[in-house]
């Protein structure tokens, strides 16, 4: 190539510009050195406005400075007595890898945040069945013991309730700087005691039904048996007491299998019949006379 080709090369190389900054990067570095100055001039709200429009950048443009800005921001409104508002920064900013030492800053004042603004909620109950709902808290109830933290300061409607204990309803306040406790103690319902059950009676019922149904049946093969022994046997004194047999044990049977039969039945009532079904009136009552009993109906 020849000199003069090379040399006019040159010239033109050197009258480009320099290779410019992403638009991102450079646009949140002069926000940042922006919100510097006026954090230094204790223009907190200032400094505030321009981590924001640094933070966007950074994030555009996913630049390493964004844990950087958003631990500032969260400085800004910590000076700003915006405590919620700097809590959430502070977490946003414990999301992003940084350095050790900055974290443990950040750590810090989220310590100092949550006892600063909020309070703590802790719920003991007795007897410990019971379950806690709290108002504007619990989306359910939740079981006992309860506890919740970051609240902020206010009234809490606390209930507390057991199976077969009084529910309780009480107004609870709870300060910032650390935890308040709730304590319970239900008492116990007697009127709400739940029905008694139908007891033993229908399993002895059914039971003695049982029993006598097994009677029954071998008071039967033994039946049989002996009508065997008798058609086997000649006519005779004998024979007719075999008969005689056969005819008692066959009645004893069918006498076994009523008892039996009606021993379920009335285990079966006991155990279906609602307990607590009232008359539907008086009982009809006839005195006899002279005897020492009523009869009713």
């Amino acid at each position: 190539m020849p000199l003069r080709t090379l040399t006019s090369l040159a010239i033109l190389l050197a009258q480009l510009p320099p290779p410019a900054a992403p638009p991102a990067a450079g646009s949140a570095q002069t926000s940042v050195d922006r919100a510097s100055d006026l954090f230094r001039a204790r223009d907190f709200g200032g400094a505030l406005e321009a981590l924001r429009s640094a933070e966007t950048s950074a994030a555009a443009a996913n630049d390493p400075a964004l844990a950087t800005i958003r631990f500032n921001i969260a400085r800004c409104l910590e000076e700003l007595d915006r405590g919620p508002e700097a809590l959430a920064a502070y977490e946003a900013y414990l999301a992003l890898p940084d350095q050790a030492h900055r974290k443990e800053r950040a750590w810090t004042a989220v310590r100092t945040l949550e006892t600063r603004h909020f309070g703590a909620l802790v719920v003991a109950c007795r007897p410990g069945i019971a379950r806690v709902e709290v108002g504007g808290v619990t989306a359910q109830p939740a079981p006992c013991p309860f506890e919740q933290r970051r609240l902020a300061p206010g009234t809490y409607t606390v209930t507390v309730q057991a199976l077969g204990h009084r529910s309780e309803t009480r107004a609870v306040q709870v300060a910032a700087g650390g935890p308040t406790p709730a304590d319970f103690s239900l008492v116990e319902d007697t009127a709400a005691a739940p029905p008694s059950g139908p007891g033993p009676w229908p399993w002895v019922a059914m039971g003695a039904g049982l029993a006598a149904a097994g009677a029954g049946a071998w008071l039967t093969l033994s039946a049989i048996d002996a009508r065997d022994d008798a058609e086997r046997m000649p006519p005779g004194g004998k024979r007719d007491d075999t008969v005689d047999t056969y005819h008692g044990r066959e009645t004893g049977a069918f006498i076994a299998y009523g008892l039996g039969l009606a021993g379920l039945a009335a285990g079966i009532t006991l155990l279906v019949w609602p307990r607590d079904a009232a008359p539907a009136g008086p009982a009809a009552s006839a005195h006899v006379a002279d005897a020492p009993f009523t009869v009713r109906f």
